[in-house]
């Protein structure tokens, strides 16, 4: 089985090195972003399997780097939204935006891991 590459995009550098130590530990190939530029710029290279986004960021917010990423590949790769403080109404608005899932802070890192598999297996199936 292929190595799944995933971007890690959060402004918080600790939780940027938390996410990519326990990726890391689950086999996959992990990059990491601050910042909104900087994710825009690596999703240009079209190299990552999936996305794990926090929307508040540096730059643009979350949601616009999402829209971005379903405009270069719409049916493509899976995004996961980490977002904390935020109601509940606009959940479904962050799914309207692209998102594959919504994962609320602060979060289970094995629940989160196990999203992280689920939407990779199921655009595997659909792909």
């Amino acid at each position: 089985m292929d190595r799944h590459a995933v971007l890690v995009v959060d402004d918080d550098q600790s939780m940027r090195d938390l996410l990519r130590t326990s990726l890391e530990g689950q086999g996959f190939a992990v990059q990491c972003a601050g910042d909104a530029e900087v994710a825009l710029e690596a999703l240009g290279a079209d190299q990552f399997d999936l996305v794990l986004l926090d929307l508040a960021l540096p730059g643009a917010y979350g949601l616009e780097v999402i829209r971005r990423l379903r405009q270069r590949r719409p049916a493509g790769r899976p995004a996961i939204v980490v977002v904390s403080g935020i109601h509940a109404s606009y959940l479904s608005a962050i799914r309207a935006c692209g998102a594959d899932d919504v994962v609320l802070k602060p979060f289970d890192l094995d629940d989160l891991l196990a999203r992280v598999r689920a939407c990779l297996a199921a655009r595997t199936q659909v792909g």
